[in-house]
């Protein structure tokens, strides 16, 4: 995926890799509570976690989609690479650039 030069591009960047980092937190609070028996506002704040953040990175799947190189597809492919984390080593170099 191409990421956006400039400003924009480090703007998207770092609110991916905090989305990117609340999801997988929000699944793993999620299932230590589950291991644990953890209460329902312990669950509460897992599932927040995890939908919120895909809530973002959803509107930047849609908002990226035509900086995917292949373009067949565009959407899923930019929200499968998001969501799965094989665009944190671009962004964290869009980041820092």
């Amino acid at each position: 995926m191409n990421w956006p030069e400039g400003t924009k591009g480090r703007l998207l960047a770092g609110v991916y890799l905090i989305a990117f980092v609340a999801m997988a937190t929000g699944v793993i609070w999620t299932l230590y509570n589950q291991a644990t028996g953890g209460s329902g506002a312990q669950f509460t704040v897992g599932i927040t976690l995890f939908v919120l953040a895909q809530l973002v990175i959803t509107a930047m799947a849609f908002a990226l989609r035509s900086a995917v190189r292949d373009k067949t597809d565009t959407y899923q492919r930019a929200w499968q690479r998001l969501s799965s984390g094989l665009e944190i080593p671009a962004a964290v170099r869009r980041l820092t650039a």
